[in-house]
C-alpha cells in the first residue's frame, strides 16, 4: 500500500506536468518544454491560482425549488471517549434547534456525539419554552 501510495503521487500534480517536460527534453523538443514549463510557472502563479479558483468561489447556483424538511447538523469529530458536547458544538445546536422549532421540521445530528446533543436539547427546550420537541 505504501508503494501504492508513492506511485499515484507521481502521477498526480505538480508532477504530472514535469513527466511532459522530461519527455520533451528526451526526445529534444524544445517549444514543447517550454510551453510545459511556462504553463507550471503559470499555474504556479498567484495569479494563476486566483484566476482558476475565483470563478469557482463566485459561481452562483439556482435556487432549491423544494421546501426542507429536516435540519441537519453535522457532529463536532468524535470518535471515541466520553466527551461532552464542545461549545463551537453547542452553539451550532442551539442554532439548529431555535430553527427546527421555528420551521417546525425535525432536528437531525450526525455523529458519535449524538446522545450528548440529545441530552443537550432536552436542557435547551426546557429553557426555551418550544410547542414542540425536535429529536
Amino acid at each position: 500500500m505504501f508503494i501504492l501510495s508513492k506511485l499515484v503521487a507521481l502521477l498526480l500534480p505538480p508532477l504530472l506536468f514535469v513527466w511532459p517536460m522530461l519527455a520533451a527534453l528526451f526526445w529534444r523538443l524544445r517549444w514543447t518544454f517550454l510551453f510545459f514549463a511556462l504553463l507550471l510557472l503559470f499555474l504556479s502563479s498567484r495569479f494563476g491560482a486566483d484566476m482558476l479558483i475565483e470563478p469557482l468561489e463566485n459561481a452562483t447556483f439556482p435556487a432549491a425549488h423544494t421546501a426542507p424538511k429536516y435540519v441537519v447538523v453535522l457532529g463536532g469529530g468524535y470518535d471515541k471517549g466520553d466527551l461532552p458536547l464542545t461549545s463551537w458544538a453547542s452553539e451550532r445546536l442551539l442554532k439548529a434547534l431555535i430553527i427546527a422549532n421555528k420551521e417546525h421540521l425535525p432536528l437531525v445530528y450526525s455523529g458519535y456525539e449524538a446522545p450528548y446533543a440529545a441530552k443537550e436539547i432536552a436542557y435547551i427546550q426546557k429553557g426555551l419554552a418550544s410547542t414542540s420537541p425536535c429529536y
